[in-house]
C-alpha cells in the first residue's frame, strides 16, 4: 500500500476513535509505522482533522494595553518637540532637561532609537559602567515613560545614552551582515533626519515601511504573547473538563511537582499532563503550529 494511503488510513482511524485513550494509543503508533520524515505531515493532518475545525481565528484581534494608546504618544511627542524646538536643540543637556521636566518624553527618544525598554535599560549599563553610575533598570524605564518622576542623575544618564546612540558612537560599527537600528529612514542621518521628518511630517510610504519591518502591533503582540497563548490553553482546558478528562495544566509554579509525581522532565514542558484516576501518566499535550497559506493556527495535540 502506498505511504499516502497508509497514512490516510491511520489518520482516519485516529479521527474516528471514540475515546481519548484509544486516540492516544493510535497516535503513539505513528513513530512505529512511519519514518521520521513523515511525522510532521502526519501530525499536522491529525491536528487539522481533529482540532482546527473547532478553532475560531484570533489573528484579527490583539490584547490591548493602555500604554499603547496613540494619545499618550502624541502628548509626549508634542512636549519633546516644544522643548527641543522640533529637535533643533538636541544637546545632552537639553534632552536631559526635557526628560526631567516631562518624563514621558523618554519614550519618544527611545522609539527614535528603535530600542525596546529592556534594550534601552541595557544601553544605560554600557554608559554607567564607564562613569561609575548606576544603570536604569527596565522597570524604571517603563515607569518613567508613563510619567513617573526621574532623578537628575538618571535623566543625564538617559540623555547621554540617547546622544551617543544617535551619533552612532554607543554600539560601534555593526558586524558584517548586520545593520544598525539607527540606519532607518527617520534616523539615517541622526538628528538631521529626525528634524526633517518632524518638520515635514512622515510621508505615508515611510510610515508604512516602518510598519512593514516592525510589524503592525508587533511590540504589543510580543508584550502580550503569554495572554495569546492562554487563549488556546483555556479552550483546551474547557474541552478536557467538559469531557471528564483528568489533567494538570502546567506552569512555572508546578514544574517540580509534575517532575516528582509523574517522573516527567520534558523541556520545554508540555502545556497539559493527562492522567488516569490513579494518577498514572496517560499523555502530555502541547501546542503545534499548523500553517495554511499565510495563516498560522495554534492547535493542541495530545501524544
Amino acid at each position: 500500500m502506498p505511504p499516502s494511503e497508509r497514512s490516510g488510513e491511520v489518520i482516519a482511524g485516529i479521527v474516528s476513535a471514540t475515546t481519548v485513550n484509544e486516540r492516544v494509543r493510535l497516535i503513539r503508533q505513528v513513530p512505529e509505522k512511519f519514518g521520521k520524515a513523515e511525522h510532521q505531515e502526519i501530525y499536522s493532518e491529525i491536528a487539522k482533522a481533529v482540532y482546527v475545525k473547532d478553532l475560531s481565528p484570533d489573528f484579527a484581534f490583539v490584547h490591548w494595553r493602555e500604554d499603547y494608546e496613540l494619545e499618550d504618544i502624541e502628548r509626549a511627542y508634542t512636549a519633546a518637540c516644544e522643548q527641543t524646538r522640533i529637535f533643533e536643540n538636541t544637546s545632552p543637556q537639553v534632552v536631559a532637561a526635557t526628560i526631567l521636566e516631562y518624563p514621558a518624553t523618554l519614550r519618544i527618544f527611545r522609539l527614535l532609537l528603535g530600542l525596546t525598554t529592556q534594550e534601552f535599560a541595557a544601553a544605560t549599563l554600557i554608559v554607567a559602567s564607564q562613569t561609575g553610575q548606576k544603570p536604569i533598570l527596565n522597570g524604571t524605564v517603563k515607569n518613567i515613560e508613563i510619567g513617573k518622576p526621574i532623578s537628575r542623575v538618571a535623566a543625564a544618564l538617559a540623555a547621554t545614552v540617547i546622544d551617543q546612540a544617535m551619533q552612532g558612537q554607543l554600539f560601534g560599527n555593526p558586524p558584517k551582515g548586520l545593520r544598525s537600528k539607527i540606519d532607518k529612514p527617520d534616523t539615517r542621518n541622526g538628528w538631521q533626519t529626525v528634524r526633517l521628518f518632524a518638520r515635514e511630517r512622515v510621508p505615508l510610504e515611510v510610515f508604512l515601511h516602518q510598519r512593514h519591518y516592525g510589524g503592525s502591533f508587533r511590540q504589543l503582540l510580543d508584550a502580550t504573547s503569554s495572554l495569546r497563548g492562554d487563549v488556546v490553553e483555556q479552550a483546551v482546558e474547557e474541552l478536557f473538563s467538559a469531557n471528564g478528562i483528568q489533567f494538570v495544566r502546567t506552569g512555572s509554579s508546578n514544574q517540580s511537582m509534575i517532575a516528582r509525581k509523574f517522573s516527567l522532565t520534558l523541556k520545554p514542558a508540555p502545556d497539559f499532563v493527562i492522567h488516569d484516576p490513579d494518577g498514572m501518566l496517560g499523555a502530555v499535550s502541547g501546542c503545534v503550529e499548523i500553517r495554511r497559506g499565510d495563516i498560522s493556527d495554534g492547535v493542541n495535540l495530545s501524544i
